[in-house]
């Protein structure tokens, strides 16, 4: 069964769609421009379709796929530039097999159908790792995104690692981070990763599991409460990404200790 759409439609935001699970035999069909486009719909195929991209006599197949719609607000908040336009900057369409696409959106997809649980300095760097991957590899004559305005100085730097250990118990965001030592979110997550050898993210993690195992030995706090207290979405995720970093669960820990 297929969905037909016969009216004629313009695209108004760049459009993501990325097939999850689609039959081996099923394609999808529209007419953009007076051509006629027609591609296999099967598992892990990407479509892009830009802003002002106009179809008309669309025959989708039914099946599985995530949409991402880049909408200009939120797509200029985490570049960090008013001036910049990914729609200007991305090819007017193109469809593929990009197993780096996938796993990002798998992975947005994973985090929102679980009601977010990382918190929001993740669901942007995810996001971010998105928008980073399609302007470096499908731009129109590949421009590069753009660049931090300032390089921060040492002190600058160090305030952003004094108000991540100030504020573990807070939901971080990149745009926060990237706001205090005057960078854009993209130049602030690569000069962190050259500097630190890690994601924003992935140093917010690891600064949480450092301050819970010291609270674990304290012995003041219940698990649910160091959960609370190190900005984790419940006990369960704090468990969760403990157990990944450390082998073994915030109780046995404590017990071994």
């Amino acid at each position: 069964m297929a969905q037909d759409s016969p009216s004629r439609l313009e695209v108004e935001d760049p459009h993501l769609v990325f097939v999850t699970h689609g039959a081996r035999t099923s394609s999808a069909h529209w007419r953009a421009s007076g051509a006629r486009h027609s591609y296999p719909w099967t598992s892990g195929r990407v479509c892009f379709l830009n802003a002002g991209y106009e179809l008309s006599s669309v025959t989708v197949p039914t099946c599985r796929k995530v949409v991402v719609q880049f909408d200009t607000w939120t797509t200029t908040q985490l570049l960090g530039d008013e001036g910049y336009s990914v729609a200007n900057r991305l090819r007017d369409h193109f469809v593929t097999t990009d197993p780096q696409i996938g796993r990002i959106i798998r992975a947005i997809y994973s985090e929102v159908a679980d009601d977010c649980p990382s918190g929001r300095l993740y669901g942007e760097s995810l996001s971010l790792a998105l928008l980073s991957y399609l302007l470096a590899t499908y731009s129109r004559n590949n421009p590069e995104a753009p660049a931090g305005r300032v390089s921060p100085s040492e002190r600058r730097f160090r305030r952003v690692l004094d108000h991540i250990r100030d504020n573990l118990d807070q939901d971080l965001s990149l745009k926060c981070l990237s706001d205090m030592v005057g960078m854009t979110p993209p130049h602030l997550v690569a000069t962190f990763k050259a500097r630190f050898g890690t994601s924003p993210h992935q140093y917010i993690t690891q600064e949480r599991i450092r301050k819970g195992r010291k609270l674990l030995a304290g012995r003041r706090h219940s698990v649910a409460e160091i959960a609370f207290l190190l900005g984790f979405s419940s006990q369960s995720h704090f468990t969760a990404i403990f157990r990944k970093m450390m082998g073994v669960t915030p109780a046995k820990y404590r017990r071994c200790i």
